[in-house]
Order: C-alpha cells, then structure tokens, then sequence
C-alpha cells in the first residue's frame, strides 16, 4: 500500500512534491519507517539514480495552505505521535476500567439495599464499597489528566493530521 498520491506534484533536480493520502502519518510510528516509505516511493517512482543524492531535509504543507512547505517532518515529529498514541491508549483503558468498577459499584449498592450480604458483614461491604468509590475517584482524576495532556498535544499536531503534501528536498 502506497502512502503517497500518484502521480507526483512537482519534480525538480533539488525537490519532489508528492502528495499523501489522508492519515497517512497516523498509520506510520517511526521515523526511520517513515524515511524507508519515501525512498522507496522515489525509487519506484524515479528509479536508484533518484537516490544518489542525499535528502536534505522533509517539510510539509497542510490542506488550508497547500503551496506553503513550512514544516519540517523530523524525527521528534514521529516521538510526539507516538505520545499522543500512547495517550490515547491510557485514555481508553481507564474509561473501560472505571465503567468496569462503576458497574461494580452497582452491584455492590445493590446488595447493600436487599441486605444480601453474602457472607460478609454489613460493615465489610461498606468498607469494601468506599474503597471502591475512592479508586473510582482515582481513575476520574487519571482520566482528567489524560484528557487535559491530549488537549495540550492536540493542537502541537494539528498541522501534521491535515498534512497534504510533502517537499524531498535533496542536498
């Protein structure tokens, strides 16, 4: 599968514009990953002599600005997504823990109120319930957090997930 529109935008003996499709730089985590996609895709494109010079350095242009290659495509680029992935991960997972333990703490109301105590005495499911309240506590302030630090990293990425097209520049 290719990353890349075809055919190319712009080839030049310095640069080659070349479009990328749509979440293109979402699916790919690493930057060396990222620089093997596109000197194979210049090499399939232009064949090996494509290669003989070094590339200089990788910008792109968003959709709202189409001709304007400001940004460059580094290697912190890729760490930052990789952060935000990660974080977006840890997000998930404690909202499926937390309605995990909210469902719990359901069901241990519910057998509080019918007095179905199942053993243990009706201050050992209290005790058993608040520690349950206060870890479902815990899990609402680690989901604050996550939510509050991918709304700082939202807008750093802003640019790269409307990203349109890319300029190789060559030395």
């Amino acid at each position: 599968m290719s990353f890349f529109e075809r055919p190319h935008r712009l080839m030049s003996a310095s640069s080659v514009v070349m479009g990328l499709k749509p979440e293109t730089l979402r699916e790919i985590d690493d930057y060396a990953v990222w620089m093997e996609k596109v000197r194979a895709e210049l090499v399939a494109i232009y064949g090996e002599g494509a290669m003989e010079s070094e590339v200089s350095h990788i910008t792109y242009a968003t959709s709202d600005d189409p001709t304007h290659f400001s940004s460059r495509i580094t290697g912190e680029v890729f760490e930052r997504l990789r952060g935000y992935k990660a974080l977006l991960g840890k997000a998930d997972s404690i909202k499926r823990q937390r309605a995990d333990k909210m469902q719990l703490q359901e069901v241990m109301e519910a057998a509080i109120r019918l007095d179905t105590h199942g053993g243990k005495s009706l201050r050992q499911q209290q005790r058993d319930l608040r520690r349950l309240k206060e870890s479902i506590a815990q899990l609402n302030r680690q989901e604050a957090e996550a939510k509050y630090q991918l709304a700082c990293l939202s807008p750093q990425l802003k640019n790269i997930f409307m990203a349109d097209a890319i300029r190789v520049c060559f030395l």
